[in-house]
């Protein structure tokens, strides 16, 4: 499953993230001011929802959240399960599909929740090996992966690991199965006054797998 020559790294993914929203202006990219650490950041602390803001049920109510604040749905696109795939040995680029971003409205560039789902599920060994595939194309651009640590994340078994991108961004990268398809989170704050809220929104997550078959 772990591949060395696919050509997307982190930076071309969160440049999708954001979308349209963001305009031409490039500063974002350059030299953002520094985070302490993705442990006072956005690294969740619980799993536990928040008690306050309104739930948003995306995905036909396979994923739920609480978006912070001012921040919107840029992207909700279907989970297309994956049947029949093609045989591989490495993990094929074009088969990843961002089904889900969030970030704020005012500035989608200062931070970026991506749930993406690898439409070849059913060629996957196990979470073990996605992950590390995962890992090493999301480091392809010099961005910082840590080692994973086991986590339960949205009710589902989790490898979470903090992130520092290589503009500066500090985040997690959480991988998943849930309902048989594999999964991963990509969450990053590069502006520091938006890291609470991501944590927040992290901490909201839930996942129902049932909701992937009907």
């Amino acid at each position: 499953m772990p591949s060395r020559t696919l050509p997307i790294a982190l930076a071309v993914l969160l440049v999708v993230a954001a979308g349209c929203s963001g305009g031409d202006d490039d500063s974002s990219a350059a030299d953002p001011p520094p985070t302490s650490t993705t442990e006072s950041t956005v690294r969740p602390t619980s799993t536990e929802p928040p008690d306050d803001g309104d739930e948003t049920v995306l995905l036909d109510g396979f994923l739920t959240v609480s978006l912070p604040p001012g921040w919107g749905v840029a992207v909700e696109e279907p989970v297309e399960i994956s049947v029949d795939s093609p045989p591989e040995t490495d993990l094929d680029a074009d088969a990843l599909d961002q089904v889900v971003v969030l970030n704020p409205d005012e500035d989608s560039r200062a931070a970026t929740f991506a749930l993406v789902h690898y439409s070849h599920s059913d060629k996957v060994p196990g979470l073990e090996p996605f992950d590390a595939a995962v890992s090493e194309l999301l480091a392809g651009d010099g961005s910082t992966i840590e080692e994973p640590s086991e986590a339960s994340f949205g009710g589902q078994e989790a490898l979470l690991h903090e992130v520092r991108s290589a503009s500066g961004a500090n985040g997690v990268l959480v991988t998943l199965v849930s309902g048989g398809e594999y999964f991963f989170v990509l969450s990053l704050a590069d502006d520091p006054d938006q890291a609470e809220a991501a944590a927040t929104l992290l901490t909201s997550v839930r996942f129902d797998p049932d909701a992937l078959g009907s």
